[in-house]
């Protein structure tokens, strides 16, 4: 049979042991390491433990007196100085890892030696939560005195950089699990370093970008030191994208079988806004070039044309006049009498060129001047509602729609955010153009529909008219190109128009067509006013 063990008996409490009234007097003379308070706001001690005479050969009374500066080392101190309001800034915004810190200094012994001392310091709050005084602890330093001097400054250098930069650092393990993250990655990521810990490095990846990191982990496995530098974004505490320029160092351990990744990111958000800037400008540059090169074509071209005729006509007209002027230098009113009837209509002739083509010219440039004009002439963006602008529109062309028995059927319709003015212009176009286009063998049908997609409105102008080729889907949008100019006597700026309304709203245009089946425009404009005090960027879009 098992023996049962006796409970241990509790000895009575023992009355030679000291009690809490005696116990800080023990610890006060009697523990090695130096202990001390500093008074932030004078940066005089209130208080050092006699333990300071082993560690620096000074009594208590001589260290109270001691100024700070003659406490450590220049440099030390310089360093101490230049960060402690850093320091406590970051604590009171809430990084707790500035609470406490280690740190190695050198500090003067009363013999004139300089010896190092590792020294713990934590910051103090008073009762209105205020930073008001340092708690320290000092005690001699275990690592070798001997070999390069500049050791300690070194490893001070590397804690001061790793806990002050504004570069966010962290190392993580294989699993991609935290082992320590400075202060500069925290407020990237808007985290306290005790929540960071407790999460993986993918945690702050956006969905999309883990395949760069994870080919940087899998390189690294192959080699003995890898480094790479790439870009990624992070999500921080908002759900806001924050893009970083990311280095990557592996390290494996001595006997190979562990890996950790010093990580290194820069945040480059404010690079990529303005480099998207720089883009969008860009293709507002390309799009402003492109129309700059139409209007030199139609300059060169178009304006040309009846220049030309009116040179050649004029040159007719002058022939006319000096075969006149022949006659009646000769008093020959017999031969002028045989002559004045084709003279008469060679005149009238060259007349009637000469003022179609300057009635053609007058046309093109207050064309040009109109189109110039568009961006000046837009009404204050406002919200539309899109059911009634388009009744109103289909009821400007009742008329023709009841002449040629068009078939219209518009949908329920979202509202969007523009001009009115000027999309009431830009959908006139478009609904005038379907319904000139129609194919004469067959009857008219136009449908008008729309849906929200994310941030846009889309409307689209469906009809079955003639179609266009695909070659030229984007030529009818060129100024002064007409692809039917039997069916009508306009300038060929009507597409232009429509689609420079659009995207001076902030929207865009393109369509879908094939001949003998129809076409259909999409239109995409601001469902919404995205900034109520300054118009939305323009943003120019491809027909893709």
């Amino acid at each position: 049979m098992k023996e049962n063990n006796p409970a241990p008996k509790i000895p009575p409490p023992d009355k030679t042991s000291p009690g809490a009234e005696e116990l800080f007097p023990l610890i006060h003379h009697n523990i090695h390491d130096v202990i001390w308070i500093l008074d932030i706001t004078t940066f005089q001690y209130k208080y050092i433990s006699p333990s300071v005479y082993q560690l620096r050969g000074l009594t208590v009374e001589e260290a109270m007196a001691e100024p700070l500066q003659e406490a450590l080392h220049e440099d030390d101190l310089n360093q101490i100085m230049n960060h402690i309001n850093l320091r406590i800034k970051r604590y009171k915004e809430g990084d707790q890892s500035m609470k406490t810190l280690t740190g190695e200094y050198r500090q003067p012994h009363k013999n004139k030696d300089w010896i190092w001392v590792e020294i713990t310091t934590t910051l103090i709050n008073n009762q209105q939560g205020e930073v008001t005084e340092i708690l320290g602890v000092s005690r001699r330093s275990d690592h070798p005195k001997t070999g390069n001097p500049w050791l300690k400054d070194t490893q001070s250098l590397f804690e001061t950089v790793f806990n002050f930069t504004g570069t966010g650092i962290a190392l993580i393990n294989e699993d991609g699990r935290f082992i320590n993250a400075n202060s500069g990655f925290c407020k990237m990521v808007g985290y306290p370093l005790s929540q960071v810990l407790n999460k993986n490095f993918y945690d702050f990846l956006v969905k999309g970008d883990e395949s760069c990191v994870e080919e940087i982990f899998e390189a690294v496995k192959k080699e003995e030191n890898f480094e790479k530098q790439t870009e990624i974004r992070l999500k921080n505490l908002n759900g806001q994208i924050i893009w970083g320029l990311i280095n990557i160092t592996g390290i494996k351990s001595v006997n190979k079988e562990e890996i950790q990744w010093v990580m290194q990111i820069q945040e480059t958000t404010a690079r990529k806004k303005a480099e998207e800037t720089i883009r969008v400008l860009n293709e507002d540059l390309k799009t402003k070039n492109s129309e700059m090169e139409q209007l030199v074509y139609v300059t060169s071209h178009d304006l040309r044309s009846p220049l030309v005729n009116i040179k050649g006509f004029s040159g007719e007209l002058i022939l006319s006049f000096e075969e006149i002027k022949k006659y009646l230098n000769a008093q020959d009113f017999a031969g002028l009498q045989s002559r004045l009837h084709a003279i008469d209509e060679e005149i009238t002739e060259s007349y009637d060129f000469i003022s179609t083509s300057i009635n053609k010219m007058d046309k093109l440039l207050r064309s040009l001047l109109d189109y110039s004009r568009l961006g000046k002439k837009m009404g204050k963006p406002s919200k539309i509602s899109m059911d009634k602008l388009f009744a109103e529109i289909v009821k400007t062309y009742e008329y023709v729609i009841k002449e040629k028995h068009i078939k219209i059927l518009i949908t329920p319709l979202p509202g969007c955010w523009a001009s009115e003015e000027s999309i009431n212009q830009a959908f006139s176009n478009l609904i005038g153009n379907a319904i000139k286009y129609l194919d004469d063998s067959r009857a008219g049908e136009i449908t008008i529909s729309g849906a929200r997609k994310g941030a846009f409105s889309v409307y689209s102008i469906r009809d079955n008219g003639l179609g266009i080729l695909k070659q030229h889907h984007q030529k009818i949008f060129e100024l002064f190109f007409r692809l039917h100019p039997e069916k009508g006597d306009g300038e060929g700026l009507g597409l232009s128009h429509v689609k420079k309304i659009v995207e001076l709203n902030n929207g865009r245009i393109y369509l879908e067509s094939e001949p003998g089946k129809g076409t259909v425009f999409h239109v995409f404009l601001p469902a919404e006013n995205k900034k109520k005090d300054a118009p939305a960027p323009f943003v120019p879009f491809r027909n893709d």
